[in-house]
């Protein structure tokens, strides 16, 4: 019982050890990214994520690819190294790091489906499209809304207000958010967000010049979707929402992004072109990277040294 115990109580401090110092830089380089007015904002909103993902994905990798491994190859099963302190305090930290993470997914996940059941329920399928949702009323809706099976949600007055070509545009935007698993990461980001963290607005306005700009290389209209964003701004918007996994045509309070994103068509448009597709390799890098350092830390070296640590700590 003592292997065991030793076990979870070392890595939960190890997980705390390595998250708590990575989470200080990464919040830091949020706010120097958010900050970036050089980058474009896509470039902002991938580098928010990245920001926030950093962390807990390292510290996890850390914990169950080396400090884990380390400790059932080298430990003896009948040690009598007692848990100290010091170990029970990080590895309380770290438990109570986890509870309070999954309390926030849970209310997410939760408060999302509450919404997206709710809107089914009072919604019935646009005619022609079986993908889209429509409500009455509800003002100037067009909204994604879901983690898992994400659902596009539009209203009667969208409908109303918008021509054909421009309700396609709007709702090919929709589509890009749900290609692009824009919910998925928005739950990660409200989930691993700490206090004060600056990039929420920053990853909310590049994920919509982003989904803009899919929608464009899928077919759409610059023009038809620029003139669905000027109307759809001009209704009022009567729906709230909180703690929800939804992306809207135009988010709220980010009305002051929509000039951007309109001149960003209009620049388009004048330009008679799509915009360039972006390619991989800013996501093959990374990978690459990871791999390598993967098959490095998993090396029998590398988990003696570890092992060596954990002693110390203990």
């Amino acid at each position: 019982m003592t292997y065991y115990a030793l076990c979870i109580t070392i890595c939960l401090a190890a997980l705390m050890i390595t998250f708590a110092p990575l989470a200080v830089v990464c919040w830091i380089a949020e706010w120097a990214v958010a900050s970036a007015k050089s980058w474009s904002a896509e470039t902002r909103s991938r580098a928010v994520l990245l920001c926030r993902a950093v962390p807990m994905a390292l510290s996890l990798g850390l914990v169950f690819l080396v400090v884990l491994p380390s400790f059932l190859r080298w430990e003896p099963a009948t040690t009598g190294e007692t848990i100290g302190w010091r170990l029970l305090s990080l590895s309380a930290a770290a438990l109570m790091s986890i509870v309070f993470l999954g309390a926030r997914v849970w209310r997410v996940a939760a408060s999302t489906r509450k919404v997206k059941a709710a809107w089914t329920h009072d919604a019935s399928p646009l005619p022609g499209l079986d993908d889209v949702y429509q409500l009455a009323d509800r003002g100037a809706l067009v909204a994604t809304v879901g983690i898992v099976k994400p659902r596009i949600f539009v209203s009667s007055d969208v409908v109303a207000a918008l021509t054909a070509s421009e309700l396609d545009a709007a709702l090919a935007h929709e589509r890009a958010h749900v290609r692009s698993r824009d919910n998925l990461q928005q739950a990660v980001l409200s989930a691993l967000r700490l206090p004060f963290s600056a990039g929420d607005r920053a990853w909310t306005a590049g994920s919509e010049i982003a989904a803009d700009l899919r929608a464009i290389r899928s077919g759409a209209a610059a023009l038809d979707l620029a003139s669905a964003l000027v109307k759809v701004a001009r209704l009022k918007s009567t729906t709230r929402w909180e703690a929800c996994a939804a992306t809207c045509l135009i988010p709220q309070g980010q009305e002051s992004a929509l000039a951007d994103r309109v001149q960003r068509l209009k620049e388009l448009v004048a330009s008679e072109s799509a915009p360039a597709p972006r390619h991989g390799i800013g996501l093959a890098i990374p990978c690459a990277v990871a791999v390598a350092l993967l098959v490095l830390v998993t090396q029998p070296a590398v988990l003696q040294i570890a092992h060596e640590l954990i002693e110390r700590l203990v």
